[in-house]
């Protein structure tokens, strides 16, 4: 019997009474068989049929369940010189050896490769850096480590968003009439700094014009400020 075009894995989802799931690949030993639960792989926990698996206990609502072929790539029959091969022998060679390549398939499947239409050139990944990520570099013909460091620059970004969340709420406050005499001050402070540098900004009843450009950057406010509140 020959091996037709194929590829050795199956996916299945588990709706929590199901417990026997099929695959239609050949098995050349029951080693050959590896059996996946969402990613982990099973040792035990079911037993192996002709052309299926079965748990003991079925798998969990929405569990996925991988059922794939690994055959270790080797030759099966050595042939003997002045010997009568038989096509019994030779056919399992053949099937062997065509089953090891599906399976090499398999798993290139699940590899990133270039599209067909990009330059077929050999690419590295670069050495691994803690806290850096992979970026294609300016030629677009390779891949490299990130100056910067993603990790640490999620954090900073983590807390400008904290700082600008606390702003956010000081000028709800001063907008809604809750905020105390320190928020109010910082406010008028930082409106008097705009209207000094920008004072075509603003019309004569204080309100900021439609033509308003505020580009410069007046600094970081930081939550231990110096507040200068002014009581008039």
């Amino acid at each position: 019997m020959t091996i037709t075009h194929t590829i050795p894995r199956h996916e299945y989802t588990g709706d929590g009474t199901q417990t026997v799931f099929d695959f239609t690949f050949r098995v050349f030993d029951t080693s050959n068989l590896k059996v996946y639960l969402n990613g982990t792989e099973m040792t035990s926990g079911f037993t192996l049929n002709e052309n299926n698996i079965e748990f003991i206990t079925a798998p969990e609502s929405g569990s996925q369940i991988i059922i794939v072929r690994t055959l270790n790539i080797q030759r099966q029959t050595d042939f003997q010189q002045s010997t009568i091969i038989k096509a019994s022998d030779l056919n399992f060679d053949l099937d062997y050896l065509t089953a090891c390549l599906q399976d090499m398939q398999e798993q290139l499947n699940r590899v990133p490769i270039q599209p067909i239409n990009h330059a077929a050139d050999q690419m590295e990944l670069p050495i691994p850096e803690s806290g850096k990520a992979i970026v294609w570099n300016e030629e677009e013909n390779g891949l490299e480590n990130t100056e910067v460091n993603i990790t640490e620059l999620a954090g900073e970004v983590a807390q400008s968003a904290t700082k600008a969340e606390t702003v956010y709420q000081n000028i709800l406050n001063v907008l809604t009439g809750s905020a105390d005499a320190g928020v109010l001050g910082l406010v008028s402070n930082l409106i008097e700094l705009i209207r000094s540098n920008h004072p075509d900004s603003f019309d004569e009843m204080g309100w900021v014009t439609e033509t308003a450009g505020l580009t410069e950057n007046y600094g970081e406010i930081s939550e231990t400020a110096t507040l200068t509140v002014n009581y008039d």
